[in-house]
């Protein structure tokens, strides 16, 4: 089984990607699991043993999923992060770089906008990383 942790605000966004990734498991037992908030993140990161985080970088209470990043990075050095957000790739290497975090563009996404009318299009893309 594989637990992936998805911190995502948008609710409807969030269970868009649950139900696709649930409808489209093949050999693995994938379990996904979803926050808000940087705080329940970092619960799920200490309950379970979270090998990949889906990271939306723009929270609405002025926090930046970077900053879970970072939390979760100095938790646990093995987490791979895929970082799905509407900013571009060059904003997310230049902080990657800034604080000594490992970046790739090859676990980055670009959501198709903040209140998607397509969720699902997203969610597969995800899936497909």
């Amino acid at each position: 089984m594989a637990d992936i942790l998805l911190l995502e605000d948008d609710i409807v966004y969030a269970q868009a990607v649950q139900v696709y990734f649930r409808a489209h498991h093949d050999s693995y037992t994938i379990e996904l699991h979803h926050a808000a908030s940087i705080d329940r993140a970092l619960a799920i990161c200490r309950d379970r043993d979270v090998r990949v985080a889906i990271i939306d970088l723009a929270l609405p209470d002025g926090t930046l999923g970077t900053d879970a990043i970072s939390r979760i990075h100095q938790f646990d050095k093995k987490t791979i992060f895929i970082i799905h957000t509407v900013h571009g790739p060059d904003a997310i290497a230049e902080w990657c770089a800034n604080i000594g975090v490992p970046y790739t563009s090859q676990f980055f996404l670009k959501k198709s906008g903040a209140h998607s009318i397509c969720p699902g299009d997203d969610a597969a893309a995800l899936y497909k990383l």
